[in-house]
This record gives structure tokens, sequence and C-alpha cells, in this order.
């Protein structure tokens, strides 16, 4: 049982001549009682919501930490949603970029790994999108990487070095070729910066392919199919010299 203090105030305007009457605010106090019958109707599916979201979907072999320039939690994330993601796209995808705010937790800890983790992980509703870059686009995003302070999640395929002072990316390697061996490049990242968030504005008018899968959907996906224990490394995918 809870007090509630309901503040309701009318103002009463009455047209009578030139005469106009105001009713001052009142103040009540009013109880709220727990009405039984909605409770015991919502009670089967609040314990089947409980249920859900207390499954362990994975098992880490230690605890994983939101870092910059590069963190383990961040080098998991990239690398699963986009093993989840590289089917969906018509052509592969050559790496995944997620950006350093989304993730919203700074860690994920040792041992059982719930449903409610990820989804305090990855609380945004944004999908994933394939934008097909140049070299000169990958550089500028790669940039602004640095000007943020690194930490970007960065799937395994991707390593530069940081170079802070000049806010640049330097050393670019994706899939142990220099940048630039290829003409266009196709990127798996959230929606998200795909439009532009997170200062990505560079990216806004790249066309863009919707896998229609959620960032934490891909991730849950990622966790059913694979049943492995969680162990990542960190591998100077962003590393300053």
């Amino acid at each position: 049982m809870k007090n509630l203090l309901y503040i309701i105030t009318i103002f009463l305007f009455a047209a009578c001549g030139a005469s106009t009457k105001t009713l001052k605010p009142v103040s009540q106090a009013y109880e709220v009682t727990e009405d039984k019958q909605v409770l015991d109707l919502i009670a089967p599916y609040k314990a089947q919501f409980e249920a859900e979201m207390s499954e362990v979907v994975g098992v880490t072999a230690y605890e994983l930490l939101k870092q910059k320039p590069e963190g383990k939690l961040n080098n998991f994330l990239a690398d699963a949603v986009l093993q989840a993601c590289q089917n969906l796209n018509k052509n592969p995808i050559d790496f995944c970029v997620l950006n350093y705010g989304g993730i919203r937790l700074p860690a994920l800890p040792e041992g059982n790994i719930s449903k409610s983790m990820i989804y305090e992980l990855l609380p945004f509703d944004n999908y994933m999108v394939v934008l097909n870059m140049t070299p000169e686009m990958l550089q500028q995003l790669f940039d602004h990487i640095v000007a943020k302070g690194a930490g970007w999640p960065i799937s395994k395929q991707v390593h530069f070095k940081l170079d802070s002072v000049n806010q640049q990316a330097s050393n670019i390697k994706i899939n142990n070729e220099d940048i630039g061996s290829k003409q266009n490049y196709q990127v798996l990242m959230p929606d998200y910066i795909a439009n532009g968030g997170d200062d990505c504005r560079m990216l806004k008018s790249i066309p863009q392919h919707n896998l229609n899968i959620l960032i934490r959907d891909a991730m849950l996906s990622y966790l059913k199919i694979n049943k492995d224990t969680i162990a990542p490394n960190l591998e100077k995918r962003m590393y300053y010299e």
C-alpha cells in the first residue's frame, strides 16, 4: 500500500457580467491499494518473463572488461556480431565495427552470463547494416575512431596504429593486407552510426543494406549456436607505439 499525493489544480472562470470567480487549488491525499485480481492475472506472465531473462546463454572464462584502446569485451562483441551476421549478407563481410558508447556495461563477469545481462549490455534497438566503403571512406572512419579516443569494438580482421597527436590511424591492415588492396570493403555496423550517430557524419551519404537483425539479437543468436567458453584475447587491433 502506498500513499500518493495528487495535487489537483482547477481554474474556474465564470463569466457573469464583468466579474470572474477563481477556485483555489485543492490538495488531497489518496490511498492506492493493490488489485489482487490484476496481480493474479499477470503473475504467470511475470514468472515466465523472469525465467526467460534469467536463462544462462553463455559462460566466460574470466571477467571481460570494456576498455580503451582495446578490451576483451570489445573484441568479443565485434567478433560475435560479425559471425552472427556473416550469412545474412549477399557478399562476404570484411569486418565489423561498433561504437564504444553502445556498450552499456563496464564488464561481463566471470562465469555464467544470463540473457538479462545481454539486454543490459546492448539495450538499444539498433539494426545491423552493411556499407560498401572505399579505402578513403575507411580512413576517415578510422581517423574518427582515433579522435574519439579509440576503444570502438572492431573485429579481428582489422589492426591499426593510433596516432593521438595527429588524430590519425596508420599501418592499417584488413585481413592481413594493407588498406587499399581492395577497391571496396563490406563493413558491418549498427544503423545508429551509419546514420551519423556518434559524430559519424561522413557515413550518412553511404547506401545501407539493412540485415533486419538487432545488434542484441545478433549477439543472442551467436551465443545460441556457440557453446564454447568465452575467452577472447587482446590482439593489438588498435594500439599505440
